[in-house]
């Protein structure tokens, strides 16, 4: 109870950019000029890390490790191309954040900047929302997993919490769990099985911050499967996260200094061939792409039938598909 009104309880699952996001825009809704302006409210935010930056931004993690988004289009908080009816909970862009803390040296915005940056700059945005919450609304902050959702016979929900508070009773669940581990499969299973029997070292799949890299010793031979994203953290950890650095050769070409605590890696896909590397033009931002297909005419449409009356795969996908080949051909055509 807050000053004798019932507070409405609802659960935002996962604290991450997604959650952070929800977050903001209960406070505003709940806040001056919202639509449920006066409205007492619980909102019960469930995140085991930090919140606001999650498990994949998590603060800790190696420097080096870097953002796939360009520094000049991150930010935690709505502007004024959101369209989102009632108000924002506005804030700075990562790029104003920084300059203001000092976080860095000079971060331009065609510069790809450290997760561990960003998650800072979100568990700020996360405390700078809790001080800005309406009176009468409660963030109730488990620093826990839900491990459980169910329906109530009265029509309520209950989300059941790993560290056995709880559980809690709510009317409303927002999950934004983003991304989630996957189990062993029968692959895995095999690979983990032959490495304990030849006395090998197996890293699971994971994100590369969390994997025991220490486990692997210097020079010793060591098999990577895959060649996407995770393969280029594992690199860098490998590497430069080992006190190797990169200079250059007089005609300008990179040369790598080895620590001579490297491993040596033998990298494979079924592809075989990675990814290309981060794009970066100094001093230019890469061209904006106008909407042709998916355009606010068709999403205004789509969002008239009400909830449950679209068809995400027949007729929200296609229109995401022939937007993403209109900006590809556009692209290879100007090139």
């Amino acid at each position: 109870m807050t000053g004798g009104r019932p507070e409405v309880p609802v659960a935002v699952i996962g604290a991450g950019p997604r959650g952070l996001a929800v977050l903001g825009q209960l406070l505003a809704a709940l806040g001056p000029g919202g639509p449920w302006e006066g409205t007492a409210a619980a909102v019960h935010l469930v995140e085991p890390e930090e919140a606001g930056a999650g498990r994949v931004w998590s603060p800790h993690q190696p420097a080096g490790l870097l953002m796939n988004t360009l520094a000049g289009h991150a930010t935690a908080f709505p502007d004024a191309s959101v369209r989102t009816p009632g108000p924002r909970l506005t804030g700075p862009t990562l790029l104003e954040w920084s300059r203001e803390h000092h976080e860095t040296g000079p971060l331009e915005p065609w510069e790809h900047p450290g997760r561990a940056l960003m998650g800072r700059y979100l568990h700020w945005a996360y405390g700078e929302m809790l001080r800005r919450a309406p009176a009468g609304v409660r963030v109730v902050r488990h620093r826990t997993r839900a491990t459980a959702l169910a329906r109530t016979p009265d029509g309520g929900l209950r989300v059941t919490l790993e560290n056995g508070d709880g559980p809690l009773a709510v009317g409303a669940v927002v999950l934004a769990t983003g991304h989630t581990d996957q189990r062993e499969g029968p692959g895995d299973r095999e690979l983990t099985g032959f490495a304990a029997r030849h006395g090998l070292v197996r890293l699971p799949p994971g994100y590369p911050h969390e994997a025991a890299l220490d486990r692997l010793e210097p020079g010793a031979e060591v098999l990577v499967r895959g060649l996407a994203l995770n393969f280029f953290d594992q690199l860098t950890l490998l590497t430069s996260g080992r006190g190797g650095r990169f200079t250059q050769h007089p005609d300008g070409t990179p040369r790598y200094l080895p620590s001579g605590r490297e491993p040596r890696i033998v990298a494979g896909s079924g592809r075989g061939v990675p990814y290309l590397a981060r794009g970066q033009a100094p001093g230019a931002m890469p061209r904006g792409h106008r909407l042709r297909h998916f355009t606010g005419e068709h999403l205004e449409r789509l969002l008239a039938r009400g909830p449950g009356g679209v068809d995400f795969r027949t007729e929200v996908w296609p229109l995401i598909a022939r937007e993403a080949g209109a900006a590809w051909y556009a692209t290879a055509l100007r090139l």
